[in-house]
């Protein structure tokens, strides 16, 4: 029985040492957890600004108030900002979506100079990637239809974008009453 016992009370020992040991050293909080806790952070202000702007998103629909549209638009085009260095912890196409809308809002609000410059944060934001309409339209080409003005060519350079038709359409026949 003594044979038997040393080894246990020592093996008891070492157990004992290693704990005590990994308590001791792990008490202070380490840079990665705290740059962990950071990026949580970053990601809960991003969703709530998020929720926020398609809060305000849904009032300005039902009001149909320009002021409320811009609100939201603000709002959606600041929320990307608020994941600072975490932007990969968010799925891209929720980021995608919340800046589209912004987009989309500005122009709703009738703010077509922020419209334009949101519309160039997307497209750098997501190095050229796009959203796709339900239609198979292209945002970012309807996007360039809505906002950008066209010379003598517009019908060639129309027909090269894959926008939504009913905004090609309306665009064709804005430019004919223009020019005839």
């Amino acid at each position: 029985m003594n044979r038997l016992s040393i080894p246990l009370i020592a093996l008891g020992a070492l157990s004992v040492a290693a704990c005590q040991q990994t308590v001791l050293t792990s008490s202070a909080p380490t840079t990665s957890v705290i740059d962990r806790a950071n990026e949580m952070q970053n990601v809960l202000n991003f969703d709530s600004c998020l929720s926020n702007g398609l809060e305000q998103d849904a009032q300005a629909a039902a009001s149909d108030e320009p002021g409320q549209y811009l609100a939201s638009a603000k709002t959606l085009a600041g929320c990307d900002a608020k994941l600072r260095d975490s932007a990969s912890l968010v799925n891209i196409d929720q980021r995608m979506q919340a800046k589209a809308l912004a987009v989309q809002n500005y122009i709703k609000g009738g703010d077509i100079q922020s419209a334009r410059l949101a519309l160039m944060d997307f497209e750098a934001s997501f190095d050229g990637a796009d959203l796709i309409y339900a239609d198979g339209s292209s945002f970012a080409d309807t996007m360039h239809v809505l906002l950008h003005s066209f010379d003598d060519r517009v019908g060639y350079k129309l027909a090269s974008l894959n926008a939504r038709r009913k905004v090609k359409d309306e665009v064709r026949r804005a430019w004919y009453w223009q020019n005839n």
